[in-house]
């Protein structure tokens, strides 16, 4: 899902293949190296395999994170009143298809992903004999994107615990329940990805002839 909404914001310049093997690579430098790992290497590799500009870069960047923004502010939407989380969805959903009609499906793909994101959370609670309700869940999805919004350690250990366990407590887990939790989410999250992206990063294309 990630591969696909990469593809789409890159306007199809990029075929899949090479959008997943980009984007798995960057998982493993992000899982090692502290600061936008990630971004570098999205970049870097755009710019000499596929001959993007610095201008295309900066502009699938920021488009990058609107669209990240947008699928927060529509995921926070269920902690509304109904009456207002409707209006206010369709009014976004209705503004961005008159102004930027491309980023819905981009945004789309993300918010099913965020979906699935709450389900794993939800499980791995499950998985170490915790309870959480949806809400729950949602709110701990929050916490760890906006604990992670920084990448200031690599694979952002500790931080990423940190966040879920702050507010997993608040919402009257308990402590050992909510930190086997957020540990379990972390390596179920960044492991197999880091992995994977290794081998990735290591036999990512040189320059465009």
């Amino acid at each position: 899902m990630r591969a696909r909404r990469t593809q789409l914001l890159l306007g199809g310049r990029v075929s899949f293949g090479e959008v997943v093997r980009m984007n798995l690579a960057g998982y493993a430098a992000a899982a090692m190296l502290p600061g936008p790992a990630e971004e570098a290497v999205q970049c870097t590799q755009l710019a000499r395999a596929n001959g993007f500009s610095l201008q295309d870069l900066g502009a699938y960047q920021l488009t990058d994170k609107l669209v990240g923004l947008a699928s927060m502010a529509a995921m926070a939407l269920p902690l509304l009143p109904p009456v207002v989380a409707i209006a206010l969805g369709a009014a976004g959903l209705a503004g961005l298809a008159v102004v930027r009609p491309r980023l819905l499906a981009p945004l789309g793909w993300l918010m099913v992903s965020n979906v699935l994101v709450v389900a794993i959370i939800a499980l791995c609670v499950s998985a170490v004999g915790g309870h959480a309700s949806a809400r729950d869940c949602l709110e701990l999805m929050f916490a760890t994107s906006l604990a992670t919004a920084l990448p200031l350690v690599p694979g952002h250990v500790g931080t990423f615990e940190a966040g879920f366990v702050l507010v997993a407590t608040r919402l009257g887990m308990p402590a050992p329940i909510a930190v086997s939790a957020a540990v379990l989410y972390h390596v179920a999250q960044i492991v197999p990805l880091a992995v994977v992206g290794a081998v990735a990063l290591c036999r990512l294309p040189g320059r465009a002839s």
